[in-house]
């Protein structure tokens, strides 16, 4: 678990200035922090959505209309420490990269020199080889010449014997043996001459065996030292890319915070229908789960519902324990981090504007995917398709139905999105989900669909054989980009 010094409250103003942009941090609450700010601003968004059960709209939204500073300043926090966490993020990957490099480099000259060792464990063999193929052969050197001079010292003698004889008839006989007694001579000395290389050789070889063993033994540390470095190399690559995604997932969660607190600030400013949308969309957020780092001590993670994770968020500014604050860090490594005032990494997040509900993919351009509103989809309504159901829903008009060359789906968006359309679950086939629908004495078009997947469309993720209907007072999509749907319903 990382430990991180702290420092004063003004200093936080000094380096979030300095490492956000130019501006100042945002002011909290009369009499209070972010903390109590944040409490204040989410009571006051349910107490408003509690007046708007109770039939109160216009009260709901008055009553909001006295936190507008307080939810402007909670958003330009968020966006300001958005932009620390994209910040940290981006510095965090370069560090990564130049790790890998240096880790790269290191496996390189690894490899070399295991070779190295390798090559000089070939040779000490070898030398020891020639080592023991030389002592071998001086021992048969030895061997050969104790044989000659035995040899020489026998025939000396018999040749002495000879000498007292050389008149006689046998001095041919003497002249073989002389000439025997000479070649064994000449042999001797060959052999003498042959032991003298030998020994040289062996010498030799001895003396490089000694080199190579001495740099050997130099060379086992410094490989045992390179996969030790490399280890912690590794070790410090696995705890960057952990560190770096905890930085997203910080990223991600202040993206949300943003906006949140901007969607927030829209309800005093939309008329009662966009009031009504907008306020179920914040309390769907408020109790959505959120999985992120603790911004105590991002090494931890704990599961927490946006609510919990807003105050938590606030309350470690007010402690000055955010791990975002911090000018100097072992975070990734250092170095420590960017204070360009100008330097901005985060683009503007509209995504309230675009999508009620989304996920974030990339905090640093906000890039999101659409998703399902919460519950949706919602517990099938159970329909009796019985013939008698069907033949009364029959007669209610003429039933149409789009072929599969013109793929079409009449629902369309308004499936989690409306509350005329009727969930009727997943179906073997389009006749059976036009079945339900001609059963259902409320439903007017229905909507099959046979072959999406999604295509990483994640509102859609496990809708392949959805059946859906709607009553009358659902307007028909008609919009021709949805491929893998069958339609149908009364004309």
């Amino acid at each position: 678990m990382r430990r991180f010094t702290r420092f004063a409250f003004g200093s936080f103003l000094v380096v979030l200035c300095l490492a956000i942009s130019g501006g100042g941090t945002p002011a909290t609450s009369q009499g209070g922090g972010y903390g109590s700010t944040t409490r204040a601003a989410i009571d006051q968004i349910i107490q408003a959505n509690d007046q708007l059960l109770s039939g109160k709209p216009v009260d709901a939204q008055n009553l909001l209309r006295g936190i507008a500073e307080p939810l402007k300043t909670l958003e330009g926090l968020a966006q300001k420490f958005r932009e620390v966490a994209n910040r940290e993020h981006d510095r965090c990957l370069a560090r990564i990269g130049d790790l890998e490099k240096k880790t790269s480099d290191l496996y390189q000259q690894q490899l070399d020199l295991n070779k190295k060792i390798a090559d000089l464990d070939a040779q000490l063999a070898g030398a020891a080889t020639r080592r023991d193929l030389a002592a071998a052969e001086i021992e048969r050197l030895r061997a050969s010449m104790a044989a000659s001079e035995k040899s020489m010292r026998d025939r000396a003698e018999k040749l002495r014997e000879l000498e007292k004889w050389w008149w006689v008839p046998g001095y041919g006989a003497y002249l073989g043996i002389r000439t025997l007694v000479d070649n064994d001579i000449g042999q001797y000395q060959s052999a003498v001459s042959a032991l003298s290389d030998q020994q040289t050789q062996l010498q030799q070889h001895a003396a490089s065996l000694n080199t190579a063993q001495a740099l050997r033994a130099q060379l086992d540390p410094q490989k045992k030292q390179a996969e030790e470095l490399h280890r912690q190399l590794d070790g410090m690559r696995s705890s960057a890319q952990n560190e770096l995604r905890e930085l997203k997932g910080t990223a991600v969660f202040l993206t949300d915070a943003d906006v949140f607190w901007a969607k927030a600030e829209t309800l005093v400013q939309v008329d009662a229908k966009g009031f009504t949308g907008t306020m179920q969309i914040l309390q769907d957020v408020l109790e959505k789960e959120i999985n992120a780092p603790s911004f105590t001590d991002q090494s931890v993670e704990v599961v927490r519902d946006f609510r919990q994770k807003l105050v938590e968020f606030a309350e470690s500014v007010d402690a000055n324990n955010n791990f975002l604050l911090q000018d100097t860090t072992q975070f990734c490594g250092g170095p420590p981090r960017v204070t360009d005032a100008n330097a901005t990494v985060s683009a503007r997040c509209n995504i309230g504007s675009i999508a009620k509900y989304y996920k974030i993919l990339d905090p640093k351009t906000c890039a999101f995917e659409y998703l399902n509103p919460p519950h949706c989809p919602p517990k099938p309504k159970v329909v009796n398709v019985s013939a008698d159901a069907l033949a009364k829903g029959r007669a209610r008009g003429t039933w149409s139905k789009t072929t599969h060359q013109d793929w079409q789906n009449s629902i369309g968006k308004a499936r989690c999105e409306s509350a005329a359309a009727i969930y009727y679950g997943k179906t073997s086939n389009a006749e059976e989900c036009e079945n339900i629908c001609v059963a259902d004495s409320e439903c007017t078009i229905w909507s099959y669909n046979e072959l999406y997947t999604g295509r990483g469309n994640e509102a859609w993720v496990d809708s392949k054989h959805e059946c859906w209907g709607g009553l009358s007072s659902l307007a028909i999509n008609t919009e021709p980009v949805w491929g893998g749907f069958i339609s149908g319903g009364l004309r």
